[in-house]
């Protein structure tokens, strides 16, 4: 029997963890920066000043008779979370939500939320369904991010530039965002190219899903020759050295296609 792991949906909702766990690192880099920086600005301020200007006058301004002290918010700008924070709270909270469907309740909050997607949306009864309401979440979260920091998708040029076997467009990306090149799979980026879920479709893909974007992963003949045809890369003598993991005249062709220029002798 066909593992689930090879569902279209189940497939995209996998890759979109490995993209949101990456966009998650980043934000939490940004958020460490701002609240460095909201609390160094903190350290200028003080509550009686926020409270009350005296400096130059006879008589204190505000008190508990002053209607407008009340509505001050004397809180230092150190001790309230700033936009990034807002952001991480809100994308936390999403992803916990989702861990907590998947599981029928039982996350608990001490594993990675998505870790815990990853790893047991596969299992579900019915892992499609759920990874197809799942993933739109997991993207909309993603997109939230990258958009807000400026950040482009995790993707590669396919060696050789191919086109995709179901629509003939040449949009076939790599989508790099697992941290294991196992994990790594290779989709169509053109929008109107979606799976009829019959023989009649050329996608390829080992299990068919009406209505899905095409995905393959490594387990398709097709994407692991793909795939071994990237480059590696090793540091030698301090700088980058690209090493053709083929050692052949298609490996070099796919080094120049991702813009690497030819391997070294």
């Amino acid at each position: 029997m066909t593992s689930s792991h090879h569902h279209p949906a189940v497939l995209h909702a996998i890759t979109s963890c490995h993209q949101l766990a990456k966009s998650r690192q980043h934000l939490a880099h940004v958020v460490q920066e701002e609240a460095l920086d909201r609390a160094a600005r903190a350290a200028t301020d003080t509550r009686d000043g926020l409270r009350s200007q005296v400096l130059g006058r006879r008589h204190q301004l505000g008190g508990h008779a002053d209607p407008v002290a009340g509505r001050i918010d004397t809180t230092p700008t150190g001790d309230r979370a700033g936009p990034m924070a807002r952001l991480a709270d809100s994308i936390d909270t999403t992803i916990g939500w989702l861990a907590r469907i998947v599981t029928g309740g039982h996350y608990d909050g001490n594993l990675d939320p998505l870790t815990v997607i990853r790893e047991d949306l596969p299992n579900l009864r019915r892992p499609a369904a759920a990874a197809a309401h799942v993933g739109r979440w997991l993207v909309e979260a993603d997109d939230k991010i990258r958009r807000t920091l400026g950040l482009l998708p995790d993707h590669l040029p396919v060696p050789g530039n191919l086109a995709c076997p179901a629509c003939g467009l040449r949009m076939l990306r790599i989508v790099t965002s697992a941290p294991d090149s196992a994990g790594w799979v290779i989709v169509c980026t053109n929008p109107d190219c979606m799976c009829s879920g019959n023989r009649s479709c050329r996608c390829g893909m080992p299990v068919q899903g009406f209505g899905a974007g095409h995905i393959w992963d490594r387990s398709t003949q097709l994407v692991d020759g793909l795939l071994r045809q990237l480059p590696r890369r090793r540091v030698r003598s301090g700088r980058t050295v690209v090493v053709d993991d083929r050692g052949d005249v298609e490996g070099v062709a796919a080094c120049t296609s991702l813009g690497y220029g030819s391997a070294p002798a």
